[in-house]
């Protein structure tokens, strides 16, 4: 496989932000460098928190994707689960098996921390995410499916730490 996944830590942060800015604009959403920098190197900071995966053009070294993964727990199963909050790929690297590879990535981490599912959500008309997700299930050789939950989300005026 042309591509490299690592994980993010010091040496790949700065490379991974425009990523994430360019992932945010896709989702309609106005990218803030600095708050990007404070929310995603808490992650370096903490990884009990979650981390995130890289991918990286082997001839290259460019950056093409990442993956953000959260330690999330499930209390109707009494348990802690990897979530895959995101996933981004360059649009020119995309079909070039560079999501797939970091879902595996994502599948082998959590594999190794001990957990016993990789969980994910997105939009019903992302059809090409969607394709790769569904692909992914199938290649797994593992039970998977997708889900019938509905997501719901709801904005509170939140208050700075430690103000009453």
């Amino acid at each position: 496989m042309p591509y490299r996944i690592s994980h993010v830590d010091e040496s790949t942060f700065e490379a991974v932000l425009p990523l994430i800015a360019d992932y945010q604009t896709f989702y309609g959403c106005e990218p803030d460098p600095a708050r990007n920098r404070a929310f995603f190197g808490d992650l370096l900071a903490d990884p009990a928190q979650g981390l995130q995966l890289l991918a990286s053009d082997d001839e290259t070294g460019q950056a093409v994707g990442f993956a953000t993964l959260y330690w999330v727990r499930v209390s109707t199963r009494a348990t802690v689960v990897a979530l895959l909050n995101d996933l981004y790929v360059r649009p020119e690297h995309r079909g070039k098996q560079v999501g797939a590879a970091l879902l595996r990535a994502a599948a082998d981490t959590a594999g190794e921390r001990g957990y016993g599912s990789l969980v994910w959500e997105t939009a019903p008309d992302n059809h090409r995410a969607r394709t790769l997700y569904d692909r992914f299930l199938q290649d797994a050789g593992e039970p998977g499916a997708s889900s019938t939950w509905i997501h719901y989300s709801h904005t509170i005026n939140a208050r700075p730490k430690g103000e009453k």
